[in-house]
């Protein structure tokens, strides 16, 4: 049971929290449209249902200048980021990614997140020259044998590492 005096804590809490948000966001609200442009992946997570060796899957590569103009065109005006995900699929980062980012960045005001698992460092540096604004590195675990039990992509060391040369070079914001 709760005491009036925890409750009142919580709501000095609660005000609190909202006086920072709002010094800090405002209040304006930002709705992300997420936009998964490939099924193809080098990876074979053990509980990704788009892994490498499940050939069930029906797999597919969207094509970069027909996303842009439905992207462009006809996404709902709410919408004020685009968030751009695939699995690991170095083909999908050139032919599809590169190129809509650039279309993307030159004809809108959309704010651009990527989620395309571990890359290079220079596949990063052509990504935030492209315009995309923020990188998500998705961390499935942070115990390094149950990262291999679950043959999550590469080594946690390796995406630690990745997740190092992202923030460390300043690629994860546009400035």
């Amino acid at each position: 049971m709760r005491t009036s005096s925890s409750h009142r804590d919580e709501s000095r809490l609660h005000q609190q929290a909202r006086a920072e948000r709002d010094a800090v966001f405002g209040r304006r609200v930002f709705v992300r449209g997420v936009v998964e442009v490939s099924s193809y992946g080098r990876q074979n997570c053990s509980y990704g249902g788009m892994r490498r060796d499940n050939r069930a899957l029906a797999r597919y590569r969207l094509a970069a200048d027909e996303l842009a103009e439905s992207i462009i065109r006809h996404r709902p005006v709410a919408i004020t980021d685009i968030d751009i995900r695939s699995c690991e699929d170095p083909v999908t980062v050139r032919e599809v990614v590169l190129p809509l980012v650039r279309e993307l960045r030159r004809r809108t005001n959309l704010g651009i997140t990527l989620c395309l698992g571990i890359l290079s460092p220079r596949e990063y540096d052509e990504l935030r020259a492209a315009g995309a604004d923020y990188y998500v590195m998705k961390i499935e675990t942070g115990d390094a044998d149950h990262y291999r039990f679950a043959q999550a992509p590469g080594t946690l060391a390796k995406r630690i590492e990745a997740i190092r040369q992202l923030a460390g070079a300043g690629k994860c914001r546009r400035g």
